[in-house]
């Protein structure tokens, strides 16, 4: 019966230890944070952009070849590494805001 008190007690200290999170300014107007779930389990990149903040602005970039053109040439066109996409462009930041299936067509806000 004590063991069960324990166990009960501890239960919300136990709940809560199930997910970290990190959060970095990385420079201002733009924040990274990084969550650890290791119940479902996943691990989630964000990043926080503040577009009022006057320093940070977006922009949309595709992979750099023509997505839609024959493959015969390079069954790779239209799709690259984020991060080569980022030093490319002399970003500070990249994320894959779209989906593209293994044909390299896009879907979603690249169409």
């Amino acid at each position: 019966m004590r063991r069960l008190a324990v166990l009960i007690a501890l239960l919300p200290v136990l709940a809560g230890a199930q997910i970290q999170k990190w959060e970095k300014l990385v420079v201002p107007g733009l924040t990274y944070r990084m969550e650890i779930d290791y119940a479902a389990p996943r691990v989630v990149h964000i990043l926080r952009w503040s577009p009022t903040s006057g320093s940070v602005t977006a922009k949309v970039e595709a992979a750099g070849k023509p997505m839609l053109a024959p493959k015969s040439v390079d069954p790779a066109q239209g799709r690259a590494q984020i991060s080569s996409m980022v030093m490319r462009g002399k970003g500070i930041a990249g994320l894959n805001g779209d989906f593209f299936p293994w044909q390299g067509n896009p879907l979603g806000c690249m169409v």
